[in-house]
């Protein structure tokens, strides 16, 4: 279902990172291949149904791209109420009362282009934690387009679950639970310029620490979690075992013939009776 979301909007390819950093490249081919055909499908409908032609479908949506890039990214239009680090930058040339040029907007696509490459080499070559994957792969669609609604971070609730669920210990867990919850909660408490409020950088602050104190945190799986022990090797359950005693030392025990409610006693010293018993 995955090559649906992906032809509605980019944004979702993404967590094809998943498929990469697991090697099933079946499934990451196949979402390819079907989001580009739904793409593709739906392009001609709406030439034909549009008495378009395709060339025209692409000059409109080569005219509707540029207009937005106007408005929302050049013009400031998509900084409230935004979490992406280009927020920032904007955010940044609003205060400082300077329009935004265009080797500017040149180099965030290539500073965030290399970002997401280096998150994907981490992801497929070092990271092994399930939650860490997840969380790799979504924070790259919300915190490097030009403009990220605060409604997308919705989306954090993917690696928090698989978070909740890890069977694992770190000395950051607080750590992690306070960003996870900072990015769960309005934080529009003081506006900075007109509709842009401090969550254009406390959003993108907690992201971004998200992500480097999970690439920076080294694995620690638990030993015990719910009573059962976890080995070295990830989740394989199995039962806690026994301590080991010495054959040597032992003690021996034995039930009285007469003690019908299964009592034991310790060996007696060699040549002493038994404890009589009750009644007896």
């Amino acid at each position: 279902m995955l090559f649906r979301s992906i032809a509605f909007k980019l944004f979702p390819a993404t967590l094809l990172l998943l498929l990469l950093a697991e090697r099933r490249f079946k499934p990451l081919v196949l979402t390819v291949i079907f989001a580009g055909g739904l793409t593709a499908i739906s392009a001609g409908l709406l030439a034909v149904m549009g008495h378009y032609s395709l060339a025209d479908l692409w000059q409109m949506n080569a005219g509707g791209k540029d207009l937005y890039q106007q408005t929302m990214v050049i013009g400031g239009g998509g900084v409230q109420h935004g979490h992406s680090l280009w927020g920032v930058v904007s955010l940044l040339e609003m205060l400082g009362q300077s329009a935004v040029a265009g080797w500017q907007t040149t180099l965030y696509e290539v500073a965030a282009a290399a970002i997401f490459l280096g998150l994907v080499v981490h992801a497929v070559f070092r990271e092994t934690e399930r939650w860490k994957l997840v969380l790799l792969a979504t924070v790259p669609a919300l915190l490097l387009p030009y403009v990220s609604a605060d409604y997308t971070l919705i989306q954090i609730y993917f690696p928090l679950v698989f978070f909740l669920n890890s069977p694992r210990v770190s000395r950051w867990d607080v750590a992690y639970v306070a960003l996870f919850g900072i990015l769960r909660v309005p934080v529009d408490y003081y506006y900075i310029l007109g509709d842009i409020s401090i969550s254009v950088i406390i959003y993108p602050a907690a992201l971004l620490a998200l992500v480097l104190l999970a690439i920076l945190d080294p694995q620690r799986t638990a030993r015990h979690v719910n009573g059962e022990l976890y080995g070295k090797r990830g989740n394989q359950r199995r039962m806690p075992e026994a301590r080991r005693v010495e054959p040597s030392r032992r003690r021996r025990t034995r039930v009285h013939p007469a003690t019908a409610d299964g009592w034991t006693s310790s060996p007696s010293p060699k040549g002493s009776p038994l404890p009589p018993l009750i009644g007896g």
